[in-house]
């Protein structure tokens, strides 16, 4: 890949910044508790593409009436395509367009961009009496006086593990806060990367032997959490499915 093309140095699984992520509300519960969960766009998959790989170094195609969308990007080493396929489902609105949105934003997913999404808190807020109206029915809603478009998001990352996300309202004030300390265990240079490609190897050859001959090597608590730490919720489940000892 060229230099010109990645100016940001950018890798696709490098964390979105907060910036690049859209909050919106879930639901609100009686007690006027606004869960809220982060999104990313199809705008952002779009952007991170072309970071990495420039304007012409990345396709998309859909089929299956837009319900599947392919992503690929040149290997200029090999000279060849290489692909990555996943399924979308329906908006309430502009099905089509939704779908075909949805379909793009999952092949994202499987080239790792916003994977760091799936290990987002869970965010609960308690909102402020004129930012919601507990007697709407059928359940409580929220009023134009909540203004979360207007709020600001802060998050930090140590090895791609969140590690911070805070969020202030359009006046200033300190709504919703998560941090967690990082581990004392670091990888060795090159370790990480080396870890990384035997683990997703031996999910794709289901290999239970060499996921355990892995996890032998994370004796100690701390270095357990920090080799989770390097995937997301659902590779993490597929991982600790191996390793149950009911199997």
């Amino acid at each position: 890949m060229s230099e010109e093309y990645n100016p940001f140095k950018l890798q696709l699984d490098t964390p979105l910044r907060a910036d690049e992520i859209e909050f919106r509300i879930q639901s609100i519960n009686k007690g006027g508790y606004a869960t809220i969960l982060a999104y990313k766009t199809a705008r952002t998959d779009a952007k991170r593409l072309t970071d990495v790989f420039g304007g012409l170094g990345w396709q998309k195609s859909y089929s299956r009436d837009n319900k599947n969308c392919t992503i690929s990007v040149w290997d200029d080493e090999r000279k060849h395509w290489v692909s990555k396929e996943n399924t979308g489902t329906e908006s309430n609105t502009e099905q089509q367009k939704g779908l075909a949105s949805d379909s793009f934003k999952r092949a994202g997913f499987d080239w790792r961009i916003g994977a760091e999404l799936y290990d987002y808190p869970i965010i609960s807020i308690k909102l402020n009496p004129d930012e919601v109206d507990l007697t709407a029915q059928p359940r409580p809603k929220q009023t134009w006086n909540l203004k979360l478009k207007e709020w600001k998001w802060y998050n930090e990352f140590d090895d791609g593990l969140l590690t911070m996300l805070l969020a202030k309202d359009e006046k200033g004030n300190h709504r919703f806060s998560y941090k967690i300390e990082m581990p004392k265990f670091r990888f060795k240079k090159g370790e990480k990367d080396e870890v990384l490609a035997r683990t997703f190897q031996a999910l794709s050859d289901g290999d239970e032997v060499a996921i355990r001959s892995i996890m032998h090597e994370f004796d100690s608590p701390e270095s357990q959490m920090a080799y989770f730490s390097l995937f997301n919720s659902r590779e993490r489940s597929s991982i600790k499915a191996y390793l149950n000892d009911d199997k």
